[in-house]
């Protein structure tokens, strides 16, 4: 990896953890050239790993992070939460994604909303109730 201050690709890790809840590892870098430190964070990329059916007749599509994060952050919008927020409820999402699902079979499109759904519905019940509407899930 290159350096973030002079560009040099001269970097080595100093620190790595992994966490066990989640995808990520945080890594510490130190700049050889500069002695610049530096803090990463990696996880897998998922839209390489795992693919979406919206039906068993459909063609199976990549996983889109980003159209996930626009209807998480869509829903949100009805509610007092900052769009911050709407990051950290689509890591948690993704974090169940995996935790649930593996790589190997396509992953459905209601499979993916009931996820969204259940996470919306512990952290905000209005957004998990404008979800359910637009996504066609029953709710209590």
């Amino acid at each position: 990896m290159v350096c973030i201050n002079c560009g040099s690709p001269k970097t080595q890790v100093s620190n790595s953890r992994g966490n066990v809840q989640s995808l990520r590892t945080w890594r510490r870098r130190h700049c050889a050239n500069c002695k610049t430190s530096f803090t990463t964070s990696e996880r897998p990329d998922l839209e390489s790993l795992y693919t979406v059916s919206t039906s068993q007749k459909s063609p199976v599509v990549p996983f889109s992070e980003s159209l996930l994060a626009v209807s998480i952050l869509e829903v949100m919008a009805y509610s007092k939460h900052t769009p911050e927020t709407s990051f950290w409820l689509l890591k948690t999402v993704i974090d169940k994604v995996v935790q649930r699902h593996r790589p190997t079979e396509p992953l459905s499109t209601a499979a993916i909303a009931a996820i969204v759904h259940e996470t919306l519905h512990a952290f905000d019940k209005v957004a998990s109730l404008v979800y359910a509407g637009r996504h066609h899930i029953e709710t209590d």
